[in-house]
């Protein structure tokens, strides 16, 4: 008889893990399709709420609330209430299971903030490199403006604004240079 109550009780907890690991596969399925949706810029908040819906579900909550609990915006705590209007609903098995899916939900909601940030430094970083195109197009356009005598003058006058320019820039920056030929 103490075999099988063994048995029941590992039953029991892969039984919660079972649950663990597909809330977190939904979690993360919805990450996937936030990912490549256009609304990205609102990704956390859209996981965080699908957090809070799919644990409600687990738990027959009622409603819940998430708040994250770090001044520097990464996930390393958080809070999750939930809430039911009938006492009682809540229950030892209740906490077990939170208390293994919480662990994962806490990576899927790290790797949202991280994607998140990921993706304001992009957008970031690409509005930087559009105004880098812009300078270099203005830049280049204005060497041209000036008359010059000859090819070989002008194409001296690329090279020279072009080696003065990089002197002065970090050696992992790209640069680039036109090469014009006239036929005839």
């Amino acid at each position: 008889m103490d075999r099988t109550a063994e048995l029941k009780a590992k039953i029991a907890r892969l039984q919660k893990k079972k649950t663990a690991l597909l809330a977190q596969s939904r979690l993360l399925q919805d990450f996937v399709s936030l990912a490549k949706s256009s609304a990205k810029g609102q990704m956390l908040t859209a996981i965080l709420q699908k957090t809070i819906e799919l644990t409600a579900e687990l738990t027959k909550a009622e409603t819940g609330s998430l708040f994250l609990l770090d001044p520097d915006g990464v996930v390393r705590d958080c809070i999750l209430t939930l809430l039911h209007s009938q006492p009682g609903i809540f229950h030892q098995g209740t906490v077990d299971l939170m208390e293994v899916t919480a662990g994962q939900l806490g990576l899927a909601l790290e790797s949202a903030t991280l994607y998140s940030k990921l993706d304001e430094y992009s957008r970031a970083l690409d509005a930087e490199l559009e105004k880098g195109k812009q300078i270099q197009k203005e830049r280049f356009f204005a060497l041209l403006e000036k008359p010059a005598s000859s090819a070989p003058e002008l194409i001296e006058r690329v090279n020279a604004d072009l080696f003065n320019h990089i002197r002065h820039a970090l050696q992992s920056h790209d640069i680039s240079m036109i090469a014009v030929h006239r036929r005839g």
